[in-house]
């Protein structure tokens, strides 16, 4: 297969949004091994998120900082940023129409109006919302790289 410089998306800055997303993920994980200042974490996240503990995954008896739902975000954008770049077709497409990003959020919105989902249905529609997202930026960080490259 060939990459396109519009395609590849494999930038050093894909990495660093990689990292940065990972340690916001890991801010979720952290309230159950971070007994004494899980308090803190949640306290931190609590403004992007309700964290009704009833509507988020417990580990070792202690929820996380986030709800079922933004759980499955989080880990959609993370995922996405793994994975887009090797689906270079697939990102071609979706790059070039990024309003189709739009439709990946009619399952939440779906899940979110029905009075009875579960907790894996709120986690696969966060999931399935997140992952074309992170395709913007990476779309962003190549057209940036790009740019530099050719005014070299």
């Amino acid at each position: 297969m060939i990459r396109t410089e519009a395609t590849d998306l494999r930038t050093p800055w894909r990495w660093c949004l990689f990292l940065g997303c990972t340690c916001w993920l890991a801010l979720v994980f952290a309230p159950p091994f971070a007994a004494p200042y899980g308090e803190v974490v949640r306290w931190l996240l609590h403004t992007v998120c309700h964290q009704i503990p009833s509507r988020s995954f417990h580990l070792f008896g202690e929820p996380l900082a986030a709800c079922h739902r933004c759980t499955g975000l989080y880990v959609g954008f993370v995922v996405g940023v793994l994975v887009w770049p090797w689906l270079p077709k697939l990102a071609a497409r979706l790059a070039d129409n990024p309003r189709w990003v739009a439709a990946f959020l009619v399952p939440i919105a779906i899940d979110w109006a029905i009075v009875v989902n579960t907790p894996a249905s709120r986690f696969a529609t966060g999931l399935v919302a997140a992952f074309p997202v992170a395709l913007l930026p990476l779309v962003a960080f190549t057209q940036r790289t790009n740019s530099i490259q050719t005014r070299k």
